[in-house]
């Protein structure tokens, strides 16, 4: 598949995913936050998340991965937070991550950083009720690339 096809199919999804959240998100669900959980530390910079997930899980659930726009260098995790509790609403385990920001970091800091993430939440998978085998992923704008590259580039060790 070409990579603008993909982005497409990402965009598309992404759109479907934000107008289905706001008409039907089950009413009532209770949902648990928990916040500004350290995943990494490269270069000394503490890299952290925030999950959303249903209230009193017993089993594992579908993982997301939500990562922010800003154009790599600005921006937080909390502008995907509401998508956060509307995953969370349907049953997923997702997790809104912050990354370090260009040009302090370059290239491919950012892609290595939720690399990152994604390692650090199979890791604690058990902890956090998430089926390490059942993840996704995906963002806006420079977070929409950052998702992409989850699932078309290779996982290197800095």
């Amino acid at each position: 598949m070409n990579t603008s096809r993909l982005i497409l199919i990402i965009s598309l999804f992404w759109a479907g995913l934000t107008i289905f959240s706001h008409k039907t998100i089950a009413q009532g669900v209770e949902i648990e936050i928990l916040r500004d959980i350290e995943y990494a530390k490269p270069n000394n910079v503490s890299l952290k998340l925030d999950i959303c997930r249903p209230k009193g899980l017993t089993t594992p659930r579908p993982g997301m991965v939500l990562t922010h726009g800003g154009g790599f260098r600005a921006d937080d995790k909390r502008a995907l937070f509401d998508e956060c509790q509307d995953l969370a609403k349907l049953g997923y385990v997702a997790a809104t991550v912050n990354y370090r920001f260009a040009p302090t970091y370059p290239y491919p800091a950012q892609i290595d950083d939720v690399q990152y993430a994604v390692r650090w939440l199979r890791s604690h998978a058990a902890t956090y009720k998430i089926d390490p085998n059942n993840m996704g992923s995906l963002g806006g704008s420079a977070g929409g690339y950052l998702a992409t590259m989850l699932g078309v580039r290779d996982t290197r060790d800095p």
